[in-house]
């Protein structure tokens, strides 16, 4: 019986004599001193030096998924897997409520169309929403209710959260399912909730945006005014963090601000905040989804070289400020779908009551899958491709190692954009400097 390498090994050698292997798919990694076991890096990486290797590596590389027999189709096993996790994942109901697209910011990489973005979601659409969730829970749903309020700015429209909250918490309730909230904020006016209204929200997590020192945060995310937004928001983070404890800052990165991500953490250290936030996010800014897709693309953002010297300079920087430890590098999640837009029961409402799949679509109406008030199908083709299960999208994405973590990337794009791809996640650019970064730390 012949053996193979897994096609999802990540093979890295540094510093001279180390060598890092770390599998997309069983999520093992394994550091090796090269001089030590007398070997070469294409030891671990050529099938016809397989039988050389000595039985106990070849043993524990055979355990932890980096060897596998000939006739494993890695591919086929990996669609199966995820089909079976994802029927798991369709357990509950996922919402993204958008109550308003007004936004009191003017971020110039926002991927939503805000030319006419004065809305706020009616009385008529409220109803129907519940209505919608009403039939969705009743049709035998099981597992939780998440909400996630999403805008413009979702705080504008206070008023309506709160009512909408209250309804379908008691919806949650009458069907016996659990509910939680996630309230994304650009934090500006989070100094207008109480403490009683956040319990009473049931939000499980409040994520609001830094991009990173005031300097560089107000050039990128000002008020409709071209104000600074930063001082505003860090008072009400340095409010909020007496009372609520799971604060997540998400910074949106590009090789603009990525040099000066660290000031941030300095700032934040200064006004005694590192040890009180729940966690960063680093995004990538992606200019190729939403309005972005109807038009010309924009490519200024982020490239594939850019986001890697962005990650490089940031880390850098971290570990040499001594803020490692609070934006620490971990492993990749293997994922079961590329996005939300595949899970069966995730929708993305906006304010005038067109139901949506992916978030990026949300101020494209022609882009709906289905209208509350009107009660019509629209888009329903569009649907069923973005929950087309094809792991493989491009002819690249069948030998690439990323596959378990990427899923061939976003589905929109290949849709809407007229290109071929590969779409890449952020994550599948950068994932050889973090898997180096963690086995110099295991090492040490």
């Amino acid at each position: 019986m012949g053996l193979h390498y897994s096609k999802f090994n990540i093979v890295n050698t540094f510093d001279g004599k180390f060598c890092s292997m770390y599998n997309t798919r069983s999520t093992k990694h394994l550091i090796f001193n090269l001089k030590y076991l007398l070997l070469d890096s294409s030891d671990l990486r050529n099938d016809c030096k397989i039988e050389k290797l000595p039985l106990s590596i070849q043993n524990e590389l055979k355990e932890q998924g980096f060897i596998l027999d000939a006739e494993v189709d890695e591919i086929t096993d990996l669609k199966k897997t995820c089909l079976e996790q994802l029927e798991k994942s369709c357990s509950g109901l996922y919402l993204t409520i958008l109550p308003t697209l007004q936004c009191n910011f003017y971020c110039n990489y926002c991927y939503e169309d805000l030319t006419h973005a004065d809305k706020f979601m009616l009385a008529p659409t409220i109803d129907s929403l519940c209505k919608f969730v009403e039939a969705k829970l009743a049709s035998g749903i099981k597992g939780e209710l998440r909400v996630k309020w999403f805008g413009g700015e979702p705080l504008l429209a206070k008023e309506i959260i709160f009512d909408l909250s209250g309804r379908l918490q008691n919806l949650a309730a009458q069907y016996q399912v659990n509910y939680n909230a996630i309230l994304v904020t650009n934090g500006y006016l989070l100094d207008q909730l109480s403490a009683q209204e956040i319990t009473k929200l049931e939000l499980k997590t409040i994520q609001v945006t830094l991009d990173g020192p005031e300097r560089v945060h107000n050039i990128r995310r000002p008020r409709r005014n071209w104000d600074g937004s930063y001082a505003q928001i860090v008072a009400n983070i340095e409010a909020l963090v007496q009372f609520y404890s799971d604060l997540v800052i998400r910074i949106n990165i590009d090789k603009n601000n990525a040099p000066y991500i660290h000031e941030l953490f300095i700032d934040l250290e200064k006004r005694g905040l590192l040890s009180h936030l729940k966690h960063f996010h680093f995004a990538y800014v992606d200019t190729q989804i939403g309005r972005y897709s109807k038009a010309a693309v924009c490519r200024e953002a982020n490239q594939a070289n850019d986001i890697v010297r962005s990650h490089a300079i940031i880390t850098a920087n971290l570990i040499k400020h001594g803020f490692a430890k609070y934006a620490p590098i971990t492993y990749p999640r293997v994922i079961p779908a590329a996005c939300d837009a595949q899970i069966k029961n995730h929708y993305v409402i906006n304010p005038d009551g067109y139901i949506f799949k992916c978030l990026g679509d949300a101020t494209t109406n022609e882009r709906a899958i289905y209208h509350l008030n009107s009660a019509k199908a629209i888009n329903t083709k569009r649907e069923e491709k973005l929950q087309a299960l094809d792991l493989c999208m491009h002819k690249l994405c069948s030998e690439c190692a990323m596959l378990p973590i990427c899923h061939s990337g976003c589905r929109a794009k290949y849709l809407d954009l007229n290109e071929s791809g590969p779409f890449c996640r952020g994550n599948c650019h950068t994932l050889r400097q973090q898997l180096i970064t963690i086995a110099r730390s295991k090492l040490q």
